[in-house]
C-alpha cells in the first residue's frame, strides 16, 4: 500500500513538473533553444527538414526537444507572409531552434509541423517575440515549405538582418506540365516583402 501511495505521488510530481514546463515562461525555456547573432536565414534551417519518398517533407530534428505550444501562444494569430487562401491547421507541439534578443526583447525561432489541404504536410518556422518579463507581443510565420498535391512546390527564403529589417522572398515551382500559359513547368515565380522587428517588438510590414 505505501509502494502504491509513493508510486501516485511520483507519478503526480511528474505531470506536475511537465505542465510546469509547458506553461512556464518563455525566459525559463530558452535552455531549449541556441542563442545566435544576426544575421539568420532560410539557409540555416536545412538540416531540420528533409523529402521522404512520398515528395512529403518531414521534420528532421532528432536531437531536439519538442514542447507543447502553451495557450497563450497557441491561440495567437501570427502574420503571415505566405499565401492567404490556404487553409491548414498545427499541431499541439514544436521545436525550439534558437533565440537573440534585440531592442530589449526576446524573439524566439521554432519549426513546426501544420497540414494543409489534402492533408500536404507543411514544413513551419514562425519568429516569435516577447517583452522583457517573458510575455508574448507578436508573432510572424517566415517560411511555410511544402509540396501541393506534387504539383507546385511552395517555399520562402528570408533573412533575418542585424537591423531588425526582415526580407522575405515567397516562391512557387511548378512541378507539372499544367498547361498553363503564364506559369510553365520548371518555372519559379516569386514575391517579395519586408517587414521590421519595432521598438514595441511588434513585426511591422513595410512593403
Amino acid at each position: 500500500m505505501k509502494f502504491l501511495k509513493n508510486f501516485v505521488i511520483i507519478c503526480l510530481l511528474i505531470l506536475l513538473n511537465i505542465n510546469i514546463a509547458f506553461s512556464a515562461n518563455i525566459k525559463k525555456e530558452l535552455r531549449f533553444y541556441q542563442q545566435i547573432k544576426l544575421p539568420y536565414s532560410s539557409n540555416q534551417l536545412k538540416k531540420y527538414y528533409y523529402w521522404n519518398k512520398f515528395n512529403e517533407i518531414l521534420i528532421s530534428a532528432d536531437n531536439k526537444t519538442p514542447l507543447k505550444f502553451s495557450e497563450q501562444n497557441f491561440f495567437i494569430q501570427p502574420k503571415s507572409v505566405s499565401h492567404e487562401d490556404y487553409c491548414y491547421h498545427k499541431g499541439v507541439f514544436y521545436f525550439p531552434i534558437m533565440y537573440f534578443k534585440f531592442n530589449k526583447f526576446i524573439y524566439t525561432g521554432i519549426i513546426y509541423m501544420a497540414f494543409g489541404n489534402n492533408d500536404d504536410h507543411i514544413f513551419t518556422f514562425r519568429l516569435n517575440s516577447y517583452d522583457p518579463d517573458g510575455k508574448p507581443i507578436d508573432a510572424i510565420v517566415l517560411d511555410e515549405r511544402y509540396s501541393e498535391e506534387g504539383e507546385v512546390l511552395v517555399w520562402n527564403d528570408f533573412t533575418i538582418e542585424a537591423n531588425g529589417k526582415i526580407l522575405v522572398n515567397q516562391k512557387e515551382k511548378l512541378l507539372i506540365d499544367a498547361g498553363l500559359s503564364d506559369f510553365k513547368k520548371g518555372e519559379i515565380k516569386s514575391k517579395k516583402s519586408q517587414y521590421q522587428m519595432t521598438k514595441m517588438g511588434l513585426f511591422k510590414k513595410l512593403k
